[in-house]
């Protein structure tokens, strides 16, 4: 089982990347299971906006002189799971985790209409985890959790079948908040595992 590790915040002590290097740290210890760390941040100079290719060219020839494209593509599809970890900003994800998504369905499916596709990788489960410093009421009733639609929807596009979201609220201020559902993150990356 290979899971591809994906974090989108600037602070690797921060409450979601450290949640995201302790999800990681008990993957790696389960047996049979091999964990590539993807932490956006690490290559922000490296990742290109969406580009069009010219007219009948192919999407690889828009991104010909960004390296990035090609290392994240033979990542992403040599991957079985998908681990996505990022925090709720202004109501939505981090530009540059939406820009690593553009990226992505530039090669991760074949249409089948304009609503759905139909995958050339092999992930069949997906584990979306984001922390927001607002309460789930004020998410759930007046943001209608448009970042996570907005992931979930794209993962659904990519034709993941099995996704879980675990949103952690009331997260506030930088530091490494210890998340009192820890266990509960830590259960739902075994779930990813199988």
């Amino acid at each position: 089982m290979h899971i591809l590790a994906v974090l989108a915040h600037p602070s690797k002590t921060s409450t979601s990347g450290s949640l995201f290097y302790q999800a990681v740290a008990h993957l790696q210890q389960l047996p049979g299971v091999t964990v590539d760390v993807l932490d956006l941040y690490d290559h922000a100079d490296r990742i290109p906006f969406y580009r069009l290719p010219a007219a009948g060219q192919p999407i690889e020839s828009a991104f010909a002189d960004a390296p990035f494209f090609a290392e994240n593509k033979a990542r992403f599809m040599a991957a079985d799971r998908l681990l996505l970890v990022y925090p709720v900003w202004w109501y939505a994800v981090p530009a540059i985790m939406k820009a690593w998504l553009d990226l992505v369905t530039n090669y991760a499916f074949a249409s089948k209409g304009p609503n759905r596709a139909r995958a050339r990788h092999k992930i069949k489960k997906a584990l979306i985890i984001n922390t927001a410093s607002m309460t789930w009421w004020y998410r759930l009733f007046f943001t209608r959790n448009s970042a996570t639609e907005m992931v979930k929807q794209a993962c659904r596009f990519m034709d993941i079948k099995q996704i879980k979201v675990h949103e952690i609220n009331g997260v506030r201020g930088s530091g490494q908040k210890k998340c009192a559902n820890l266990g509960r993150v830590l259960s739902r990356c075994a779930w990813l595992a199988t």
